[in-house]
């Protein structure tokens, strides 16, 4: 039982790169989706359609989001070296 925990234990950190290439798409993905609020928030503010609530929220997502996801990046990019 031991030893089967730890060839599991060596496999994981074996294929650690993997893992954090994949977590790094998906990291990626969330860039996009950051962005993309930005984006649609600005184009409806441009088009007239104005949320004070909606535009806050998409504020605080930009400004805590993008610097959580680069620190992330940053450490998989770590872990997957």
């Amino acid at each position: 039982m031991i030893g089967n925990l730890g060839n599991r234990l060596q496999n994981i950190y074996a294929n650690r790169r993997n893992y954090a290439a994949t977590a790094q798409k998906i990291v990626g993905g969330g860039r996009k989706i950051i962005s993309a609020l930005g984006r649609a928030n600005e184009f409806a503010s441009k088009i007239g359609i104005s949320n004070p609530q909606i535009s806050g929220a998409v504020g605080a997502i930009q400004q805590y989001g993008s610097p959580a996801l680069d620190f992330a990046d940053s450490e998989l990019a770590r872990v997957g070296n």
